[in-house]
């Protein structure tokens, strides 16, 4: 796997490294949007490069990682590690309630923080730029609901 973080993490499930895949590759997707949106808002702004983003900046301090398309795959991957949490835990205490002896240790961490799977695993290697893409959020766009859910 890419990044620093995933591979010091030696024992995380499967089921992680898959959704983390799928987050990557929608991720890698939606960079070329929201680079090319905004360029073209630079590019709109003014002939001078440096005026245009100097002016589209004031609008938008985050660049093209506040692109809506971006916040979007963040809720969604956030969401989806939070569920597939919960669904291991669920698993895994059925498990232990029908008299599983030995669960298989082998089989990684049940659960992932969601700020670490969506951002510190990105960190190094081949998905670098994506960590660095996103460096540029001044804000996390995560919401919870009263319950602590991710709205």
């Amino acid at each position: 796997m890419a990044g620093v973080a995933l591979e010091v993490t030696t024992k995380v499930t499967r089921e992680h490294r898959r959704l983390f895949r799928r987050y990557v590759a929608e991720l890698r997707s939606v960079l070329k949007t929201a680079d090319h949106w905004w360029h073209r808002l630079v590019a709109a702004e003014s002939p001078d490069r440096a005026k245009g983003l100097e002016s589209v900046h004031a609008r938008w301090p985050d660049g093209p990682a506040s692109h809506p398309c971006v916040i979007a795959v963040i809720q969604k991957y956030h969401r989806a590690c939070e569920s597939l949490n919960t669904e291991l835990a669920d698993s895994h205490r059925a498990k232990k309630r029908g008299g599983a002896a030995h669960l298989d240790s082998t089989e990684g961490d049940l659960e992932v923080y969601p700020h670490i799977f969506l951002v510190d695993w990105l960190i190094g290697g081949e998905t670098d730029d994506l960590a660095d893409f996103l460096a540029d959020l001044s804000y996390w766009p995560i919401g919870l609901d009263a319950e602590d859910r991710v709205g």
